[in-house]
């Protein structure tokens, strides 16, 4: 269960740096700031669901 929100995580981030990353430096620095808030949500998604779903991980 907790693998599909960080398989779905990761593709919408992959589809935003391939949509901005060639725009321009402006968007370069947005996309970058954008990555590092991304990385610290799934990070805080990832320990949730460890902490609420913990029984998933054990199967």
């Amino acid at each position: 269960m907790k693998y599909y929100f960080i398989i779905v995580f990761y593709l919408t981030t992959y589809r935003l740096l391939s949509n901005y990353h060639c725009l321009c430096p402006f968007y370069q620095t947005v996309t970058l700031i954008l990555l590092v808030v991304l990385e610290l949500l799934q990070l805080i998604l990832h320990l949730i669901l460890l902490l609420f779903f913990h029984d998933y991980s054990l199967q």
